[in-house]
């Protein structure tokens, strides 16, 4: 974990005071852990008056990349923080050049190591999906199966090409990226995929 007191640390309180302990750990799902996983597995219970529920949230990527590892999903709490910030490089649901305000946050250097990571994280983001199955037996023995969402968290994004080389797809330095505009309101009322995740009572890592 970060140093307490760190700039890294400061933003994780902040949103874990900001969304919940809860959905801070599925946005930081992947923090300080390394090697290649494509798949990420959790268990949610949650109980408001007598009604239970129980969801199965899987956190996929398809491509070799794998899922946000090591540092990577400090960025999306970065990201996160200046969608909420009033910030001028935000343009509703859009971020735009964010690596010099990203490294401010989190107390990084801007150095083509850092730039490196941060657009490795958008990348990942980008490209990674989040899936909710709610088993419907669990709260009503009489119904069966699942109903399942399925979202991306950022839904495009746009990056410049400083490469050297003819493939236009080979960018370094995203100019923009935009978030899944319902997601971003779901998640400034603590809620997720339409679950509201002041009312967890268990998550667990399967």
């Amino acid at each position: 974990m970060s140093n307490r007191g760190s700039p890294e640390s400061r933003l994780v309180e902040e949103a874990q005071h900001t969304f919940g302990a809860h959905l801070v750990s599925v946005l930081l799902a992947g923090y300080d852990e390394f090697g290649t996983v494509q798949v990420r597995c959790f268990e949610v219970l949650t109980e408001w008056h007598s009604l239970k529920t129980r969801n199965l949230l899987k956190i996929a990527i398809g491509d070799a990349c794998g899922l946000p590892q090591g540092k990577e999903p400090l960025v999306l709490l970065a990201l996160l923080k200046l969608l909420n910030s009033g910030s001028d490089l935000v343009e509703g649901s859009k971020v735009v050049t964010p690596t010099e305000e990203i490294c401010s946050i989190l107390g990084w250097r801007v150095s083509s190591d850092t730039s490196a990571l941060i657009d490795r994280a958008i990348r990942k983001y980008f490209l990674m999906s989040y899936l909710l199955a709610h088993d419907n037996r669990y709260s009503f023995p009489e119904m069966s199966g699942y109903s399942v969402n399925i979202c991306r968290l950022i839904i495009a994004c746009a990056f410049n090409n400083d490469s050297g080389t003819d493939d236009p797809f080979e960018g370094v330095g995203y100019s923009h990226i935009e978030f899944n505009q319902d997601l971003v309101q779901e998640l400034r009322a603590s809620n997720l995929l339409g679950m509201d995740w002041s009312r967890v009572t268990s998550l667990e890592r399967q």
